[in-house]
């Protein structure tokens, strides 16, 4: 809302310092975390937050060297090794020195096309519909499956409370240098990591501790005030007395140019290219 005071883009939290916390002590989580903790124990065993990603390879691929590469990761990235605990209905989270990984292997190689596809797909829709233990570190699912001779898919899913879609980006990015590493490529060590997500969960919290919390709610209290508390939209079938979250995915690509317009709107408006798009979206459901 443009011209309101209490704007959340606007409200500043000081000059509060990032610090790197002890790790051998339990830490509260962070309030995204809390929200998903508590939607696990109103659903538990619920996949609905299993965050999946498919990476596809062409060529010879060391298996062990893959699997390796993932160990590197889930040391380097602290969220990996975390566990979740809860005294007297509190939740609070652990980093783990070390946790147990086992690459999960699959070879369908010996199939022929489209049947090898198929149980390549089937293979990761198991992983992908498999529940976590938060209590049991990593929070990762790892399947490697073999499609045929010189093609490979990898299939990674993520528990949500640990991470978002942004983070595959990173992860990504680490396990293709770490593989390349441990493959013979002669490239640099990855830079260490001196703050942690960890560290800016202590830093959000201090932030609220100042007052930035409190203005937050108050302003988006007041914005949301009107909102219905359930928005009926008409339907060729019958709203499930439980949700399922069962749907379909359509993928359209649109031209570079439009593309760019939308990030030149994202950009002046301050806003991300999904605020946009949920903007663009609410106001189709509006009319």
């Amino acid at each position: 809302s443009k011209g309101t005071t209490a704007d959340p883009r606007r409200l500043g939290t000081g000059q509060l310092p990032l610090v790197r916390l002890r790790r051998d002590v339990e830490h509260p989580l962070s309030h995204n975390q809390q929200r998903l903790w508590f939607v696990r124990q109103m659903n538990p065993g619920s996949t609905v937050y299993n965050i999946p990603s498919v990476v596809r390879f062409e060529g010879p691929l060391d298996e062990r060297a893959m699997e390796r590469a993932l160990q590197l990761i889930i040391e380097r990235h602290e969220s990996l090794r975390t566990s979740f605990v809860v005294h007297d209905g509190v939740p609070g989270c652990l980093v783990e020195p070390v946790v147990d990984f086992r690459l999960e292997r699959r070879d369908f190689s010996r199939l022929a096309a489209p049947e090898n596809n198929r149980a390549a797909m089937g293979a990761a829709q198991e992983a992908v519909e498999r529940p976590f233990d938060l209590s049991r570190p990593p929070l990762m699912h790892a399947l490697l499956v073999r499609i045929a001779e010189q093609e490979w898919h990898l299939t990674l899913v993520l528990d949500h409370i640990i991470a978002d879609g942004l983070s595959f980006a990173v992860l990504i990015h680490d396990l293709v240098h770490l593989y390349s590493i441990e493959n013979g490529v002669p490239l640099p060590p990855l830079e260490p990591l001196d703050i942690q997500y960890l560290d800016y969960v202590d830093w959000e919290q201090r932030c609220f501790e100042a007052g930035a919390l409190e203005a937050h709610r108050t302003f988006w209290m007041k914005e949301l005030e009107a909102l219905p508390e359930l928005v009926t939209m008409p339907t060729d079938r019958p709203r499930p007395p439980v949700q399922t979250s069962r749907g379909g995915r359509h993928v359209a690509q649109w031209p570079p140019e439009l593309a760019a317009n939308l990030k030149d709107v994202a950009r002046q408006q301050g806003a991300t290219l999904f605020m946009v798009m949920l903007a663009a979206f609410q106001t189709l459901v509006y009319r």
